[in-house]
């Protein structure tokens, strides 16, 4: 945490002030994405306080809030920043799980998203309070170890037996979109490769074949604006590999493809916006069955 602060606050506006019960269990984690999550979340804040403040770093023990398939009242080590910044509107806390959507201006922000993934991924928690003018205080829940046993692998959600890690293309028109779910497969330790359209990925397809690295499924994004779309590319896909595997994505839940995927020869879909639970069930499922 203080090297997070070190690393992303250097030269900022922004006090620091740490509250930290050093006596607390230790929790299993992965520390690169937990450094994402902390950096991102600190730069939020000094984002949100251009003229300075301070932020508060707490960290203390809690209790797990029963959600997600979560226990409640499971131990768990509770960490909070509160910034002073100028806060979220109340209608825009309900969208921090939904990749689609961000609050910065320039449109690249993924800060919130991503980190309530990778908390999520270690079964963890993230919620948010926020008032307009006021400030922000960002709250993750992350479970003590329990044992050397447990059933997480890095503190990573784990998939099951016999579910072989696969080889991912991912074609998506929006650039944060193919990176918060390039984000989700890697975390849950797939190999990924993302393209923006499907001309692209196509050739990225025929290339893989030809090195004989091909990628056991492809996810589709429907609609591309101006460009080729998961339809499109799906089938020009199958001229060269009848039996590729591929998962439609769209946004749209009254396009005939997405209400029938089977229908027009899809593993499976994932309907906008899903989480990391749903993204982890669909790819699973479809590389447990292989290229039948």
């Amino acid at each position: 945490m203080r090297e997070s602060v070190r690393l992303n606050l250097h030269g900022s506006k922004t006090r620091v002030i740490f509250d930290i019960d050093e006596a607390l269990p230790p929790v299993e984690i992965d520390p690169d994405q937990m450094h994402q999550v902390f950096g991102n979340l600190m730069l939020n804040a000094d984002q949100a306080m251009p003229e300075g403040g301070d932020l508060v770093i707490r960290l203390r023990r809690g209790s797990l809030p029963s959600v997600a398939g979560n226990t409640s009242g499971d131990d768990a080590a509770v960490i909070e920043l509160i910034d002073q910044g100028e806060g979220i509107r109340a209608c825009d806390l309900d969208y921090v799980a939904d990749p689609y959507f961000t609050t910065k201006k320039d449109g690249t922000g993924l800060g919130l998203t991503s980190a309530f993934w990778i908390i999520q991924g270690h079964h963890g928690h993230l919620e948010l309070e926020s008032t307009i003018g006021e400030g922000t205080t960002v709250r993750i829940f992350l479970p003590f170890s329990r044992s050397a046993t447990t059933a997480r692998r890095g503190g990573l959600l784990k998939s099951p037996a016999g579910v072989h890690r696969g080889r991912i293309l991912i074609m998506d028109d929006t650039l944060q979109v193919r990176e918060v779910l390039r984000m989700m497969l890697e975390s849950l330790g797939h190999e990924v490769v993302d393209t923006p359209d499907g001309k692209a990925c196509v050739e990225a397809y025929r290339t893989a074949l030809t090195e004989r690295n091909p990628f056991d499924l492809v996810i589709l994004d429907l609609t591309v604006p101006g460009g080729r779309g998961g339809s499109w590319t799906f089938k020009q896909l199958r001229e060269f590999d009848p039996k590729v595997s591929a998962v439609v994505a769209s946004g749209y839940s009254n396009d005939n493809i997405l209400a029938e995927p089977r229908a027009y020869g899809f593993k499976d879909r994932l309907q906008k916006p899903f989480l990391i639970a749903k993204l982890k069930t669909v790819v699973d499922n479809v590389l447990a069955k292989g290229r039948k």
